[in-house]
């Protein structure tokens, strides 16, 4: 399989995972490509399915939604596309990860305004599907997040052992 990306690839990638609203020509002289290669460089990511998309990192305590948990989840066979259906269309839902082994089979990270909103979240699921069980953890501080590629100095590093 052919490789899609290189080294000047990676470190556009670095660049804009610290910062993906910043302007081509910063980018420019932190790798040393004109302006224009970056541009093609970062549209042929975006074809070739590197690059998904653009977000932003939300303040949720800001926001006034303070509680932010993770859920481990595990439900029987038939009812894992009713825990999907319940976690997807929730507005407490911020992620939904499926897990292999056999202590959980989901992960859910939710944020919530309150305990009692939480609380009603794992009842509400609870309720309409047959879990074997769950187990909440409250996340009290992200400590380091969306940090893969950030760093300048991992970008060799992180090339090379994607050869």
């Amino acid at each position: 399989m052919k490789r899609i990306f290189d080294v000047k690839d990676m470190e556009i990638l670095s660049c804009l995972r610290r910062d993906a609203r910043q302007p081509l020509k910063s980018m420019s002289k932190q790798i040393g490509l004109p302006i224009s290669t970056i541009y093609d460089r970062i549209m042929r990511l975006e074809r070739n399915g590197l690059i998904e998309s653009y977000t932003v990192m939300i303040n949720y305590k800001k926001l006034q939604y303070p509680i932010k948990a993770t859920i481990f989840l595990k439900a029987t066979n038939g009812e894992r596309q009713k825990l999907e259906n319940v976690a997807f269309n929730s507005v407490y839902t911020n992620k939904l990860v499926k897990l292999t082994g056999d202590e959980f089979n989901y992960l859910l990270e939710g944020v919530f305004p309150g305990m009692d909103a939480l609380a009603a979240f794992v009842d509400k699921i609870s309720e309409n599907c047959n879990l074997e069980k769950h187990k909440v953890y409250y996340m009290i501080d992200e400590v380091k997040k969306e940090a893969f590629l950030q760093n300048q100095a991992d970008v060799k590093l992180i090339a090379s052992t994607s050869a």
